[in-house]
């Protein structure tokens, strides 16, 4: 088991395992080194345990502190003398098993002509073209939905089973012979195909090419497969009535048998791929598509129906004007414009139901309590697309996806880490701006994550300065480039980006903060001594140091403050200098900085 356990992949496939799943443990005990003791371990390596559940009849303080501690929640029942253990829980588990979700059904896809309330038999129905036969099965499913108020009916399921072939010949499709047709489209090519879904290409009378996408019939009659595909083309229809003229793939129509969507189709380079390319550049265009990523979404957030995307990666993400460059405009968009596709996983106002898990070789990009199959109101906020984007990102600048287990896993900030070298030419700090960006938007507790529009909002700042440097860049981005010049590499810094701050050792203490409404910078030194005996000599040194100190700040265009002395065997330093001074003179101020503190960092 020690051995199982130093090893990476067995980490990741059992994390995958409990970020995926919901695990029922079963005739455990806290004691027992091979179970209790392997939760424990894999606690200590960094795999998180969620909604996960033991079943046992241990009730006592100990089972319940182990529980608690390792955050497995726990499920007690009561065995009488002389009752085998076996006959109470099968009870038990027969009782979970029948049970059933207290949401409603995600809304049928019924299909835009009109209801018919007869169908010819199933011996008739063989002998009417495909997509004749298509057409009347969807109209008279449409009847029964408009009759009884869903398909979770026995006079639907009468329906399903006593038209069972007709209705899986319904998914007959083929790009083999030109003549053939769906729902009068027109099939062209298939361009995609998932355990989910296929993707294909079609065509409207007017020789419009649009997309055609279909769920797989094995997935007919899976409850939660339906309702997300139900919910999915639910979503796509809220956005097609919004004002956003980009971002999303408008919607045509949709049909329930075979669940299908025809929408708009759309060339274009896929994020998963473009990235990866020697042309693409993080810092000219991965900035630019995470700008554009962030303002489809927060159109959807925003909007009165208020859509979640919940599936943002890199493969949902399509750039149909990218290799347009300058001339995307001719073309009637923008270079970094992003279309959002499939929307299987996604929320909405009043929506209901339960949601597909994602695919498992990507779980990386999924937020945890997503991942948990939770249907708490956590997984249906907008934060829950923030870690897509901060994900993706990530993505952008490593050229690899993020670890199975996210942002979850033991060794995650070593991964963050890595990125704080990869910088722009114009922006020594800019792998480091990204890596907190990432680090917020990814914070497994969706209350500590930033939202979507403060990762645009930081975006945008970080654009202005890796585009234009020292002139362009922000106040606080000056502040941390001129605190790496003087600070330690793993400094400190606020939770609102205007504080840089690290105790080099033991009571000595740098500290830069940006003061907005003054528009300046302020640096603060404290260095307190300790550990010499002849004091009198020291304090007359340190002070004549300190002195000398002020003078090359003022000679570098800082001001010194007020209250600045040395006291109590402790130098306090503090200075101020303007933006525009840094911007005009950041050699000049820079050094004074480095030369002026070099004269007080004395021990």
């Amino acid at each position: 088991m020690a051995k199982l356990l130093r090893d990476a992949g067995y980490r990741a496939a059992i994390n995958l395992i409990l970020s995926n799943s919901t695990v029922v443990f079963l005739g455990i005990s806290a004691e027992d080194v091979a179970a209790g003791g392997f939760c424990q371990s894999l606690t200590e390596i960094g795999v998180h345990f969620n909604s996960h559940y033991w079943i046992t009849n241990k009730s006592d303080s100990k089972t319940s502190a182990w529980a608690e501690k390792y955050g497995i929640q726990k499920i007690t029942y009561r065995v009488s003398e002389g009752e085998e253990h076996s006959s109470v829980l099968l009870e038990l588990l027969s009782s979970l098993n029948s049970g059933s979700t207290r949401e409603p059904e995600s809304s049928p896809i019924v299909i835009s002509q009109d209801a018919v309330e007869f169908l010819p038999p199933v011996k008739d129905m063989r002998h009417l073209e495909e997509d004749e036969s298509r057409v009347k099965l969807n109209q008279f499913a449409k009847y029964l939905v408009e009759k009884t108020g869903g398909t979770n009916t026995a006079e639907y399921e009468d329906f399903l089973s006593k038209y069972s072939l007709p209705i899986h010949q319904a998914w007959h499709i083929s790009d083999s012979s030109s003549e053939h047709k769906f729902f009068g489209y027109k099939v062209l090519r298939k361009v995609s195909g998932s355990a989910f879904s296929s993707i294909w290409e079609v065509e409207d009378d007017s020789d419009q090419r649009l997309a055609l996408k279909v769920i797989q019939i094995e997935n007919l009659k899976k409850g939660v497969q339906l309702e997300s595909f139900r919910r999915g083309v639910q979503s796509q229809k809220l956005l097609s009535n919004t004002n956003a003229k980009t971002g999303f793939v408008k919607v045509r129509e949709a049909f329930e048998i075979p669940p299908s969507v025809v929408m708009e189709f759309v060339d274009g380079a896929n994020l998963e791929e473009l990235a990866l390319q020697g042309s693409f550049n993080f810092w000219e265009d991965g900035l630019q598509v995470t700008l554009f990523i962030c303002r489809a979404l927060i159109a959807a957030h925003g909007s009165q129906y208020g859509v979640l995307h919940r599936d943002v990666r890199p493969s949902n993400i399509l750039l149909p004007f990218y290799y347009y460059g300058e001339y995307a405009a001719d073309m009637g968009g923008s270079q970094y414009e992003v279309q959002l596709l499939n929307y299987d996983m996604s929320w909405h106002k009043e929506a209901s139901g339960k949601v597909i898990p994602g695919n498992a070789l990507e779980a990386g990009y999924y937020a945890p309590e997503l991942l948990r199959h939770s249907q708490a109101e956590i997984s249906r906020t907008t934060k829950v697309d923030s870690y897509g984007v901060g994900m993706t990102i990530y993505y952008m600048i490593s050229k690899s996806p993020p670890p199975v287990a996210g942002a979850t896993a033991s060794d995650w900030l070593d991964y963050l880490t890595k990125l704080r070298s990869n910088n722009s030419r114009n922006l020594p700090i800019s792998g480091r701006l990204v890596r907190r960006i990432i680090e917020d938007a990814t914070n497994p507790i969706a209350s500590k994550r930033i939202t979507v529009h403060e990762i645009e909002g930081r975006i945008h700042e970080l654009i202005s300065s890796v585009r234009d440097g020292l002139q362009g860049a922000c106040i606080e981005h000056v502040a941390e480039l001129l605190y790496g010049e003087v600070g330690s590499a793993n400094y400190d810094v606020s939770a609102d980006g205007r504080k840089f701050s690290w105790e080099v050792v033991t009571g000595r203490l740098i500290e830069v903060e940006v003061c907005r409404s003054a528009s300046e910078i302020r640096m603060l030194f404290v260095n307190k001594q300790a550990g010499q005996a002849d004091w009198k000599n020291i304090n007359k040194n340190w002070s004549s140091k300190l002195e000398t100190a002020k003078e090359i700040f003022v000679s570098g265009g800082w001001k010194v403050i007020p209250g600045s002395s040395y006291s109590s065997r402790t130098i306090n330093l503090a200075c101020s200098v303007a933006i525009d001074e840094v911007r005009s003179n950041y050699d000049k101020v820079s050094d004074a900085l480095k030369r002026g503190l070099d004269r007080v960092r004395i021990d």
